[in-house]
């Protein structure tokens, strides 16, 4: 999966922070559908105690570091349509449940640089996170240290917080530097999209879906494969099924109704619309 590819580029930044701070860090992706992040890899602390997660596990928007750090980096109006959607859960007594407190809270995040969980989703524990971005510096990925309270006290955020934004900033670097590493990344994504758009040929998709499945967020994945490929993800698995579609009207004699049930069209007039309006033909035609 890419996601492998991605940790590979964080292992290391996200060692040697562990390395700085004694404590548990960890790695999530957004999953704005589910409006959740979730982690994918995580390092164990060295002081003593250390978290652990069965990945990939799932967590809040709101209530932890990496939520919020995703939060913060949002364009303005992916944010505004996430908060119109999300339901701050109180998981314990610090949890903001006010949206005007969560949104000052992620201005904050902004001008710090870092986010902070101050025993909002678990009692007790401290978090620190920073988002980490692509090229185009679209949150891609956040990352976060996490311990209890007395070994992450709040006079240490500050230091602890920089370190966090330097590992977010070093793997970031990475992502957005013209290097084979982040093409392989890219190309990575792109490859994978194609080949599950052409086993999936026969029915049409839903492109939230097909971003949930690769494990990553929509808005991200729709610019990345329009700029790779030159087409919308939608685009190209239409032009995927008319491709299919005239292949069977060349090489067989299946009648043109049971070619529009194959591929997923609702019935054969609307399959016959959409097929002359990409090629100039209507399916009779081009078979003739």
């Amino acid at each position: 999966m890419h996601t492998e590819t991605l940790i590979q580029l964080a292992r290391d930044p996200m060692s040697r922070l562990r390395d700085a701070v004694g404590e548990t860090v960890g790695l999530a992706i957004l999953d704005k559908p589910q409006l959740a992040c979730v982690v994918v890899f995580w390092v164990p602390g060295t002081s003593g105690f250390s978290f652990s997660y069965k990945v990939p596990y799932s967590i809040p928007l709101h209530c932890n570091a990496p939520g919020k750090a995703f939060l913060a980096a949002l364009p303005a109006p992916e944010l505004k349509a996430i908060l119109g959607r999300l339901r701050l859960k109180r998981h314990t007594g610090t949890t903001l449940t006010a949206k005007t407190r969560l949104r000052a809270a992620l201005d904050q995040i902004r001008e710090s640089g870092y986010s902070i969980d101050r025993a909002e989703q678990v009692e007790g524990c401290h978090c620190i996170g920073a988002a980490i971005t692509d090229g185009d510096h679209y949150p891609v990925a956040a990352l976060w240290t996490t311990g209890p309270c007395d070994m992450m006290p709040e006079e240490k955020f500050a230091e602890i917080g920089a370190l966090v934004a330097g590992a977010a900033a070093e793997i970031s670097r990475h992502l957005a530097a013209p290097t084979g590493r982040r093409c392989s990344y890219h190309a990575d994504i792109v490859k994978q999209a194609k080949v599950y758009m052409d086993e999936n040929v026969h029915k049409p998709l839903d492109m939230q879906q097909v971003a949930a499945h690769l494990k990553i967020g929509y808005s991200w994945f729709r610019r990345l494969f329009t700029k790779e490929t030159g087409k919308s993800p939608n685009s190209y698995h239409m032009d995927l099924r008319i491709a299919k579609a005239m292949e069977m009207l060349r090489s067989t004699h299946t009648p043109i109704k049971e070619i529009a049930a194959q591929l997923g069209y609702e019935n054969q007039y609307y399959f016959s619309n959409i097929f002359r309006k990409k090629t100039g033909f209507t399916p009779t035609g081009y078979r003739n």
